[in-house]
């Protein structure tokens, strides 16, 4: 079809839905029974650069009856292939290389979200806390006695350490 009299973003913003279409096609043919699940994991190791909501809104596939959605969250999109979809495929779509993330890929994705949220815990919580403990007049009072006595025992304390590090 001839799009050379449409304005560029009309353009863009169909040849963007039909990439995602060929795309969503593409994968769904190389899974087993033709049903596969797309998060943005997927669409993240596949280079595009979009989010899950806006890819399914600019897809074609479901609206043209190519594939029907199985199940669908805010996280992931369950689909299944039809007879038309895999006669779109073969004939018409433009082919694409799809990846799919393995398992070990999903788990180690999901320790770096966890070892980020625990050191954020850690350097941001934490020590934000540990600040505020040190501004009260409590903690203020204990490190002021401490500084006095280390400055009275000085001597006595130096002398410990060299009896110890004598024997």
């Amino acid at each position: 079809m001839d799009r050379s009299y449409l304005p560029w973003y009309i353009r863009n913003s169909l040849d963007t839905a039909d990439i995602y279409t060929d795309f969503l096609l593409s994968f769904l043919i190389h899974k087993k029974n033709g049903i596969g699940k797309i998060d943005q994991l997927v669409l993240d190791i596949n280079k595009a650069d979009t989010s899950l909501k806006l890819f399914i809104e600019k897809q074609n596939a479901t609206k043209y009856g190519y594939a029907e959605i199985t199940k669908q969250t805010d996280k992931y999109i369950k689909l299944k292939i039809t007879e038309s979809g895999i006669t779109h495929f073969k004939y018409i779509s433009v082919k694409y290389r799809t990846k799919s993330p393995t398992f070990i890929k999903r788990i180690s994705l999901y320790v770096l979200k966890l070892m980020r949220k625990f050191w954020s815990f850690v350097f941001i919580s934490a020590n934000n806390n540990i600040k505020i403990m040190l501004e009260s007049g409590y903690a203020k009072l204990i490190i002021f006695i401490m500084a006095v006595l280390s400055f009275i025992l000085k001597d006595e304390i130096r002398i410990l350490i060299f009896k110890w590090w004598s024997k």
